[in-house]
């Protein structure tokens, strides 16, 4: 990457002349430290002017812009004739001044390119779990801070990087977690910010609640965020509690409100109890208020029943007809101590099974 170099007050004269075809000159002693230190392909762009002082206001005759792209003291390697001025030849103490061109202006961000943001979007041409793009201006190095939007193409099955131009990189969500799936999808923008040792993904475009996984779920713990798992089947629940979901990821301290819904197929059933118990980390749930189940549409008579909000053992539950297909709906509220991770939500029965069929879901919103 090349940056045009600007210094105020850079105005000298020619130590020596130099014709059309020359591509070096010296300023007078001392003057050449006026204009900027050149490092890698920097450059700057100065003016060389013949100006007639014989004249009320002086007045230029003639000019060039040149580009310098090496200075050693006050000695330039030049390229003639810039921004569509012709190359001629200079007189000793002829005038060179470092002002802004057109092409100056030029090198600054224009309001339409400041509002597109150009700078920091680009197509992906990597592959899924490997995404590559090239920004204009390319980087040199990895900008910490820096909010980079990818078009990406195809969508992500696993842990994913992302090569910037500058390097390759982990891409990860925030927290520092690995990705497993479904966090990028093909067709879709993403934005990501190097944290200064893996690109953090804070802005994806998910899969549908059916697929999310507990790696995304992690990312999404903020007051008034949920999770929401998808069920499949899951049929044989006996005596005991049985998980019927994955882990939810839960911030220590927080409290949160859990939703069931789902048909329920019994079989031999007395009773039907659940609860929510933690499954990372070390700390007490809390259980507040009442939860509440509404039973419809159930071949044994559904109904308006109240499920009493179940404490660790889950001691209290839902009485339902034996051998019944009804549509359950549970909420309930609880908190978290803070050493608590995650959690899941279970089912049991007192005898016989039930079966929970494709197609319910499970619902935990944080409420503080």
């Amino acid at each position: 990457m090349s940056l045009q170099l600007f210094s105020n007050n850079a105005i000298t004269t020619l130590a020596a002349p130099i014709n059309a075809s020359a591509t070096s000159l010296s300023v007078i002693s001392g003057a050449g430290s006026l204009f900027p230190a050149i490092s890698g392909s920097n450059f700057f762009v100065p003016t060389l002017l013949k100006i007639n002082t014989g004249t009320s206001p002086p007045t230029v005759t003639a000019y060039e812009i040149i580009k310098v792209i090496a200075r050693a003291g006050d000695t330039m390697t030049i390229v003639r004739g810039q921004e569509n001025t012709t190359a001629l030849s200079w007189n000793a103490g002829d005038t060179m001044s470092l002002d802004l061109t057109a092409g100056g202006y030029n090198q600054f961000v224009q309001p339409a390119q400041a509002q597109a943001q150009g700078y920091n979007f680009a197509f992906d041409t990597g592959t899924a779990n490997a995404y590559v793009i090239a920004l204009t201006p390319a980087l040199a190095a990895h900008v910490q801070g820096m909010p980079i939007r990818v078009f990406v193409s195809n969508t992500n099955t696993g842990p994913s990087t992302l090569n910037d131009g500058a390097g390759s990189g982990a891409l990860r969500l925030p927290g520092n977690i690995a990705l497993s799936g479904d966090e990028v999808i093909g067709g879709a923008i993403i934005t990501a910010v190097w944290t200064g040792s893996y690109f953090e993904l804070i802005d994806g475009a998910y899969a549908t609640p059916g697929s999310v996984t507990a790696a995304i779920a992690t990312a999404l713990t903020g007051v008034g965020q949920s999770v929401v798992e998808q069920l499949g089947g899951t049929s044989g629940i006996g005596s005991g509690y049985t998980a019927i979901v994955f882990d939810m990821p839960v911030v220590g301290g927080a409290s949160y409100a859990l939703t069931f819904d789902s048909d329920i197929t019994t079989a031999s059933v007395g009773n039907v109890a659940s609860r929510i118990v933690v499954t990372t980390g070390s700390g007490a749930i809390t259980t507040f208020g009442t939860g509440l189940c509404l039973t419809v549409n159930g071949a044994g008579g559904g109904g308006q029943l109240i499920w009493a909000q179940n404490n660790a053992a889950g001691t209290t539950g839902l009485s339902i007809t034996n051998n019944a297909t009804v549509h359950a709906r549970y909420t309930g509220n609880f908190s978290v101590g803070a050493g608590v991770t995650s959690v899941t939500y279970e089912l049991a029965v007192t005898i016989g099974t039930i079966s929970v069929p494709a197609g319910g879901f499970v619902q935990l919103l944080r409420i503080n």
